[in-house]
């Protein structure tokens, strides 16, 4: 994996570099306008390619959790969860009752 990361690495700075030459030109053809829109491109797919493996987390599960994971519970788990809950709301209900 980090030979991976390494040559992603070595591919992201060559990009940057091809970038800044099309970008330092006065004047760009149309090709060079393409290109420069292409290497951009490469780009913001190449970094959440090198950052996924680092970090160990998909950089597009923006809200923290991923979307794919929000109904991987058993739904009689969360029913009885939420039973229990009731069950003892209603016993503390009950206890203040009796105090009062």
């Amino acid at each position: 994996m980090r030979t991976l990361i390494y040559q992603y690495k070595q591919s992201l700075r060559v990009l940057k570099e091809m970038k800044a030459t099309i970008k330092a030109k006065q004047e760009l053809s149309e090709q060079k306008i393409q290109d420069k829109t292409l290497i951009n491109s490469m780009i913001s797919e190449m970094e959440p390619a090198i950052q996924w493996p680092r970090s160990g987390w998909n950089p597009d599960a923006r809200g923290g959790a991923d979307r794919t994971g929000a109904y991987t519970l058993d739904p009689k788990l969360i029913e009885a969860i939420v039973s229990n809950r009731e069950a003892h709301e209603e016993i503390s209900l009950s206890l203040i009752e009796k105090i009062y």
